[in-house]
């Protein structure tokens, strides 16, 4: 439904949708907080169950998904934690997925520089030397972790103003 409104292209001898002509590019996001509410995504929800709970419409999930500049529903989506758990995996390697990423100072609040890095972790992501207290380690899952829970949070747009949305939407694909 939400590309069904998209011009199409022959790219590669295929048929495919136009998105460089999208509403996706056109489209500013909303900044009017009376407009939306601040949503925090529990693992297991996805745009379908966010617009029936708050729409009873779940073929509006697109609007969430719109709304939060969301172009791949799967990776630009917060994980859960299997499928965080799969993506490292795969990302880094199953054995590698808790080496060390980077070291982080707590009291400069910053990464601690390559060069510093290498006198306590070596090539492989093994510490090697005694850390300093104020040093934390980041693996490479904590990472994907943190990167992951940076998605959490959402703008839903007041139910009030769905249908008004769509509409105005539907006059910004139609007059492209």
């Amino acid at each position: 439904m939400f590309f069904g409104k998209f011009n199409k292209i022959q790219y590669n001898g295929k048929t495919v949708t136009d998105i460089t002509s999208s509403i996706l590019l056109k489209y500013r996001p909303m900044n009017n907080t009376t407009l939306y509410t601040f949503h925090t995504v529990s693992d297991g929800e996805t745009p379908i169950t966010l617009a029936d709970a708050y729409y009873n419409e779940p073929t509006s999930h697109w609007v969430i998904l719109l709304l939060n500049g969301i172009v791949d529903p799967i990776f630009d989506w917060v994980l859960s934690s299997p499928e965080l758990t799969a993506f490292s995996g795969a990302k880094y390697g199953t054995s590698n997925i808790y080496k060390v990423k980077y070291l982080y100072n707590t009291l400069t609040k910053k990464r601690v520089t390559q060069a510093l890095t290498k006198d306590y972790v070596d090539n492989t992501g093994t510490v090697i030397n005694t850390l300093p207290a104020e040093f934390q380690i980041i693996t490479n899952f904590a990472y994907e972790v943190d990167e992951n829970d940076k998605k959490r949070d959402i703008k839903i747009l007041a139910p009030t103003y769905l249908q008004e949305f769509k509409n105005q939407f539907e006059d910004l694909i139609s007059n492209g």
